[in-house]
């Protein structure tokens, strides 16, 4: 493209970085589950099961899709992926079942300067994983059974960015749908808690969530080889289920006070280059933008609860590098970012 800014072929630079880290990656023991135990920086563990495909390879296949299931309390890692996800269906990628803490009342918790909890346990597997193997950041899947899915709801809802879908089986617990605009949900079994689950989706206009009364893992399988990570929506609607978690997709909400009920709510117009925001109880948003999003050769427009701010942004490749650096993800790049307040009244 002469003439034109490297920097504005966002699909190109994910090939970039994904190839880059190709080197990094391992082959690992295909076609069995292996056990593994990571020393966190706590001085905690966490333990998971994996099982690599026996097609697997670095240089001649991938990226590979990538299932994290939490298995029923009580359930070890390696006895779950003996038992369950074998489908032939799923032949092709890699599954790991996540080691959960002792007491399941704490699967649901996310408080990463306490003790080791159910979402800390998943997010700290899920980036073991992706430094290891060759993962398709836009097919990482979350699952669960009984207990286990509404720990992996727990986990979407706090990172609804990082997953392409949820999905479960057997009699789940309660879950709220309010952050699962872009991220498909689909339950076998999952009883009346996964119908009221569908329903409040619905209700919201998120036309992604189904709750099937019979079927098995052939079913989630057959969606997950039909579902990929919507990486930048034009809509984003995110209410931050506790402080540590004030990221999704392409926003980052400041002065969250988790337990004042934030809430945004963010659609881009490509036609006119803008971005319109609606926000409660928040002092500001962090934009992160790139030309999948808007077009970067003109003004971006954004309308904060009414109060417009217009800027034109400048592509930049260190805050491009420092982005896949520090989450890992060459699937959400970004090359520029954009701060607004929310007016003072409004927060």
């Amino acid at each position: 493209m002469k003439g034109a800014d490297l920097l504005a072929l966002v699909e190109d630079w994910e090939q970039v970085f994904y190839q880059a880290r190709l080197a990094d990656y391992k082959d690992g023991k295909k076609g069995k589950v292996t056990a593994v135990t990571v020393e966190l920086p706590s001085g905690e563990e966490v333990s998971y099961a994996i099982r690599v495909p026996k097609s697997y390879s670095v240089k001649k296949g991938g990226p590979y899709a990538l299932l994290l299931v939490v298995p029923t309390p009580g359930e070890g890692p390696e006895a779950h992926l003996e038992a369950a996800w074998n489908d032939a269906a799923g032949a092709d990628t890699l599954v790991a079942a996540i080691g959960m803490p002792e007491d399941s009342g704490k699967w649901r918790q996310f408080n990463p300067t306490g003790a080791l909890d159910g979402v800390a346990s998943i997010m700290w597997t899920y980036g073991d994983v992706l430094g290891k193997y060759a993962v398709d950041v836009n097919r990482v899947f979350l699952a669960g059974t009984g207990e286990g899915t509404g720990a992996a709801l727990s986990c979407a809802e706090a990172f609804p960015h990082l997953f392409a879908g949820v999905c479960g089986q057997g009699a789940q617990p309660k879950a709220d749908a309010s952050n699962f605009q872009n991220l498909p949900t689909r339950f076998v079994g999952g009883g009346d808690e996964a119908d009221a689950f569908a329903a409040q989706a619905k209700e919201l206009g998120f036309d992604n969530s189904e709750a099937m009364a019979d079927g098995g893992e052939a079913d989630l399988w057959a969606w997950m080889e039909e579902t990929r990570r919507a990486s930048y929506p034009e809509e984003v609607t995110f209410s931050p289920s506790n402080p540590y978690s004030t990221r999704a997709y392409w926003l980052r909400l400041d002065g969250v006070d988790a337990e004042a009920g934030p809430r945004v709510q963010a659609t881009v117009n490509r036609e006119q280059n803008s971005i319109d925001i609606q926000a409660e109880r928040i002092s500001g948003v962090t934009l992160y933008l790139n030309d999948a999003i808007v077009d970067m050769e003109r003004p971006v427009k954004v309308m904060v609860n009414g109060s417009e701010h217009e800027q034109l942004l400048s592509r930049n490749l260190r805050t491009l590098i420092d982005g896949v650096h520090t989450g890992g993800d060459w699937g959400r790049l970004f090359c520029a970012t954009m701060e607004v307040s929310v007016p003072a009244d409004e927060e």
